[in-house]
């Protein structure tokens, strides 16, 4: 099981890697692509399948040798997530009084119903935890449109998690970056890009038995 997710997330940070350093000297499209990752992972539904967290973290690893700037990179992810966010919820609005009656209802009738029942339990708050759960961050701030939540208190905490999420996962990336440079600074011979990928997929994992965090 372990080695399997292990096997996943390798595959896909180090393409993630691999891409972004290919832009290297196109800072501007990273951080254009960036916010588009950002925006379709928080996306209504969409972000089920887009594994805009990978690239994210990504960015923050190459960050840390200076390819990238930290605070533009930073503020392109924050406004990807929460302009998603923001548009989800306008979405939701629109289909308050019909989406149970639409094709999109039947096909992600489960994630809509698991969002609707956490966001009955946590009421607005749900917004900002949402946000730190894959598998809610596109469907909370869709159930919220339909329900209906006000639209103020909504913006308060889709900005408030979208500014701690864009600074956690670029953050940590970053430090991923910087703890890796320090290694090899002492050791030769290692591949680090798959020791830090390995280290990152074991505290994922870690995490996600202990049922504290998801990408």
């Amino acid at each position: 099981m372990f080695f399997d997710f292990w096997f996943i997330i390798v595959n896909m940070q180090e393409f993630a890697n691999h891409f972004l350093f290919s832009l290297k000297d196109h800072s501007l499209y990273v951080y254009i692509f960036i916010f588009l990752v950002s925006f379709f992972e928080s996306f209504a539904f969409l972000g089920l399948v887009v594994p805009g967290a990978v690239f994210v973290i990504s960015a923050g690893f190459l960050t840390y040798d200076g390819y990238f700037n930290f605070y533009f990179i930073t503020t392109f992810a924050v406004l990807g997530a929460v302009l998603a966010d923001i548009v989800s919820f306008y979405i939701g609005g629109l289909y308050s009084n019909s989406f149970s009656n639409t094709m999109i209802y039947e096909q992600y009738r489960g994630y809509f119903t698991a969002g609707e029942s956490f966001f009955k339990k946590y009421g607005s708050i749900s917004v900002f935890l949402g946000r730190f759960i894959g598998i809610l961050r596109p469907v909370i701030p869709f159930v919220a449109g339909v329900l209906k939540m006000n639209k103020k208190t909504f913006y308060l905490w889709a900005v408030v998690s979208g500014i701690l999420w864009g600074i956690g996962y670029i953050g940590m990336g970053y430090l991923l970056g910087k703890g890796f440079k320090l290694v090899k600074e002492y050791s030769k011979g290692v591949d680090y890009t798959a020791a830090a990928v390995l280290v990152l997929a074991a505290l994922v994992y870690f995490l996600k038995k202990r049922g504290k965090w998801t990408i």
